[in-house]
């Protein structure tokens, strides 16, 4: 049996990484929020400024304390063990996720580093971090299992998985805004496809906890809501026939 962990040491210069991206990109926000509140301000306006840098600041703040906090619990308790019969996967809050050898459908090396493991059924799948395979021994231990393969249509079809929601969003608005009804019909049909799928993705979704699944509600709200708006601006006669 073998086991692969993310180490204290890895988990440090990941996090310089990260910070290294996310403190200046949120100076940049913070910066572009105070010129766009300047520019458009007129000069009897009130000065929102003082209020506003420290509450930017203070959200900004706690959310890169809080992704770097849930960042190491994440990384630092992922494990990956390959026993005699199955590669198992462990991670907080979690159940385990087991694929057994012989159902391990393809191996998929990212461009990344980092590894997909893809069982029969399509909700198993075991994701392993570059940062495992840092000595090369992972990677020789998965090409036991099976061949590695790159490009495979399965990371194309997980990176769609992950851009549903944008996707879905991208339709809403356009339903919204264009005044053909025929058009804003169409494009209303498939943000409420897209979102009921993202919904069903999210709910088997084996690599999530059930607390994010929860979250599932607020799919169903925006469904609503915009078969609502679809039938009213028909029905009401906002769009030209």
């Amino acid at each position: 049996m073998q086991e692969f962990r993310i180490t204290e040491e890895d988990f440090k210069k990941n996090r310089k990484k990260y910070l290294i991206f996310m403190v200046p990109l949120m100076i940049a926000i913070i910066a572009g929020v105070v010129i766009f509140n300047l520019y458009t301000s007129k000069d009897d306006d009130f000065n929102t400024i003082p209020f506003l840098l420290p509450v930017l600041f203070a959200i900004y703040g706690f959310s890169l304390y809080r992704g770097v906090k849930r960042q190491r619990e994440y990384m630092t308790n992922y494990v990956i063990i390959i026993s005699d019969e199955e590669i198992i996967r462990k991670m907080p809050k979690m159940p385990d996720l087991a694929i057994r050898f012989f159902e391990i459908k393809e191996i998929v090396k990212t461009k990344k580093g980092g590894f997909m493991v893809t069982g029969i059924d399509r909700a198993d799948v075991i994701h392993i971090p570059r940062l495992m395979n840092k000595d090369g021994v992972l990677e020789q231990r998965l090409s036991m299992l099976a061949p590695i393969t790159t490009g495979s249509p399965s990371t194309t079809y997980f990176w769609l998985r992950k851009m549903l929601p944008l996707f879905g969003t991208a339709s809403m608005i356009i339903s919204f805004v264009v005044q053909n009804s025929i058009i804003s019909v169409f494009f209303g049909l498939v943000a409420v496809g897209l979102f009921i799928w993202a919904a069903y993705d999210l709910q088997t979704n084996k690599n999530v906890s059930s607390r994010v699944k929860w979250r599932v509600w607020r799919y169903v709200l925006i469904i609503l809501f915009i078969i609502l708006v679809t039938v009213a601006k028909l029905t009401i006669g906002w769009l030209p026939r």
